[in-house]
């Protein structure tokens, strides 16, 4: 008798060992490409090529909304042609890896789908993919194979049975379809909320001062400001960061966070920071820490959002000098965001048992592109951004 109650009740095993926390971690990362119109490449081999087309499908026809980027989903597996020309050509090994190296630009996605992790051609691609600054992706089963070990985020399905690693692949590529959609849908709504949050004022002294009794300067170094154009940031602009972020912190209900500017060099312009709905004034050296150290310079750097659940146990995560041992581990939220050859980062933090979600990133995101030009006016109004 054929034990289908057997299969299925295995299958449900291990379903509930799927890692939730990189399907999650992927979800992030596909929906900041879509935002910034980056392509997705997708590949498998066999039945994992049936799910990489599956999941193209699902991304390229059923997320589209007027007013967003559209999903630049490729199957790499779509092409009879380009495949056989390939593999008769050039060798099956370099089926996926050559069609890349025509197309792949830094900061594109490309998922590898493998049950084992092995295959030449999937191992190749990836190689490929990381040596121009893609982001790698790698679904997987068994041991993980290879490819565990070259792929920025792996989703390894806890299975030896090719048949439930596939069927829960295709669960995983249904959940993330999913996900995406609810996202981008929401974020229509936030985009609509933050463009009369921060309709565009004429002058910065429109935008308001920060409350009475607090620091409005941060630490403007002359030669760092010429080194990015010349343009002094005046007390005024600095006042307006605190109020930038105040207006962050209230409209996510969060109670503290951190803003930095930095030139295309990286050499900090100015910041500010409150903690607890007070304001801070941060030292020169304790926002140059932060740049070189801390979760909002890995921001910066990468031009890649980040969403941590625990930042006891994040790396990029460097603790502030008035946080105590002690302390409970937090969640965080950090976004970049450019304006001329000047680059930033905003960090919010709130307690883990009030943790952030994908939600709370894409309205950052949003208000963070609203009101990144007008950082950088100066308080006459004349210029748009620091040159």
């Amino acid at each position: 008798m054929v034990q289908v109650d057997n299969y299925l009740n295995n299958l449900g095993f291990s379903l509930k060992q799927m890692p939730l926390e990189k399907v999650k971690h992927v979800i992030q990362v596909l929906h900041h490409a879509h935002l910034n119109g980056k392509q997705i490449f997708i590949m498998g081999n066999g039945g994992s090529a049936s799910t990489a087309s599956h999941l193209v499908c699902d991304l390229a026809k059923n997320i589209y909304f007027e007013g967003l980027p559209p999903f630049k989903a490729i199957d790499l597996n779509s092409s009879n042609a380009i495949f056989t020309a390939l593999a008769n050509d050039e060798g099956y090994e370099n089926v996926f890896a050559h069609q890349l190296r025509n197309l792949i630009q830094p900061n594109d996605i490309v998922i590898a789908i493998s049950t084992s992790g092995n295959s030449p051609n999937i191992l190749k691609a990836v190689e490929l993919a990381n040596r121009v600054g893609a982001i790698s992706i790698g679904f997987t089963g068994f041991e993980g194979g290879k490819l565990s070990e070259m792929v920025n985020i792996e989703v390894r399905v806890p299975s030896d049975n090719i048949r439930h690693v596939e069927d829960i692949h295709m669960i995983i590529s249904h959940l993330i379809s999913f996900a995406l959609y609810e996202i981008s849908r929401d974020t229509l709504a936030i985009q609509v909320k933050t463009s009369k949050t921060f309709a565009k004022p004429t002058k910065i002294s429109e935008i308001g001062s920060f409350e009475e009794g607090s620091s409005k300067t941060g630490p403007l170094v002359n030669s760092i400001i010429q080194a990015a154009g010349g343009t002094n940031l005046s007390k005024e602009n600095s006042s307006m960061l605190f109020q930038l972020l105040k207006m962050l912190l209230e409209l996510t209900e969060t109670k503290s966070g951190t803003l930095i500017l930095l030139d295309e060099n990286g050499n900090i312009i100015d910041g500010a920071q409150v903690y607890g709905d007070k304001a801070l004034s941060p030292t020169l050296d304790q926002l140059i820490d932060i740049s070189q150290n801390g979760l909002a310079g890995w921001v910066v750097k990468n031009q890649q959002s980040a969403l941590i659940e625990s930042t006891s146990d994040d790396q990029r995560w460097l603790r502030r000098p008035w946080e105590t041992e002690e302390e409970d581990s937090k969640s965080a939220i950090s976004v970049p965001f450019k304006s001329g050859k000047v680059v930033g980062a905003i960090t919010l933090v709130r307690p883990k048992n009030n943790r952030f979600s994908i939600k709370d990133l894409e309205l950052v995101t949003n208000m963070a592109s609203s009101f990144a030009p007008a950082i950088f006016k100066n308080k006459d109004d004349k210029d748009d951004v620091v040159k």
